[in-house]
């Protein structure tokens, strides 16, 4: 399933035919939230959200498989990557039975939402190269 997650206006996204949900939070940690609140209650089984901001143009097509990969041959909770040395938590692999856990921190003020819940989780990092 792809879902678009948005903190902007959610017409702009109608022509690419998936469900749009809207953040109630700005910034990427209301965005991840509202996606993993939406699988939560429209995917109940569906044990990850994959993130991709909608301007990265460099994603591999198999980004998803090395993320999940990734996740089941280290038994770590969550996945993302490194692009040129740099941590990209935009591009990752997020349990969704963790996202009361994310809220809280959104809640709390975190300025660095996903990277302060990702520090609280066994964490998997993949290198794009």
């Amino acid at each position: 399933i792809m879902i678009v997650s948005t903190d902007d206006d959610p017409l702009q996204f109608q022509p690419c035919g998936a469900p749009v949900v809207v953040s109630e939070y700005p910034e990427d940690a209301g965005m991840l939230l509202a996606a993993l609140d939406w699988t939560k209650k429209n995917a109940w089984d569906t044990p990850w959200v994959v993130t991709i901001p909608a301007g990265w143009d460099r994603v591999p097509p198999d980004l998803v498989a090395r993320l999940v990969e990734a996740v089941t041959g280290s038994g770590a909770e969550a996945a993302c990557v490194t692009e040129g040395g740099r941590l990209v938590l935009e591009l990752g692999l997020w349990p969704v039975r963790l996202r009361r856990e994310l809220r809280r921190i959104i809640d709390k003020g975190g300025q660095n939402g996903i990277a302060e819940w990702a520090r609280g989780m066994a964490l998997v990092v993949i290198d794009l190269g």
